[in-house]
């Protein structure tokens, strides 16, 4: 497969994968998913001190994989930033929906850990593919 179909198709999963974090997001029952995600739970204990804040795990790891796959579909270096600053709107925006639903609230928690989950991706996709470059 050469470059322009790689880049499809992270277009494609960015795509994909931004909309699967829309309906997540934007589904009034999550108590469900978070619960069975254990490993999430795991880490909120051992990184944030405790179990209850798992759901920060799972804003950083979904946003996390929406930047990485984000910036395999937009390669160049001086797209990064806009990549970037696009998702964490993104985030921001979907936050703000939930806010206006009668069971859900808006969590500037949650916006962080987005926002730092979007980094880590992108900054892991960047220099994978810069090292891969040389």
């Amino acid at each position: 497969m050469n470059g322009l179909s790689w880049a499809k198709s992270a277009r494609f999963l960015t795509a994909s994968l931004a909309l699967a974090i829309a309906i997540l997001s934007l589904t009034p029952d999550t108590n469900s998913v978070g619960q069975g995600l254990w490993l999430f739970s795991y880490l909120a204990q051992v990184l944030l001190g405790s179990a209850e804040q798992s759901d920060k795990i799972g804003h950083f790891a979904a946003y996390g994989a929406l930047g990485f796959v984000a910036a395999l579909g937009f390669e160049k270096n001086r797209r990064l930033l806009t990549v970037f600053l696009v998702i964490v709107l993104y985030g921001v925006i979907l936050e703000g929906v939930q806010g206006l639903s009668p069971v859900r609230s808006t969590s500037w928690a949650d916006m962080l850990a987005n926002s730092l989950g979007a980094m880590m991706g992108l900054g892991l996709a960047a220099t994978g593919m810069r090292a891969l470059q040389r």
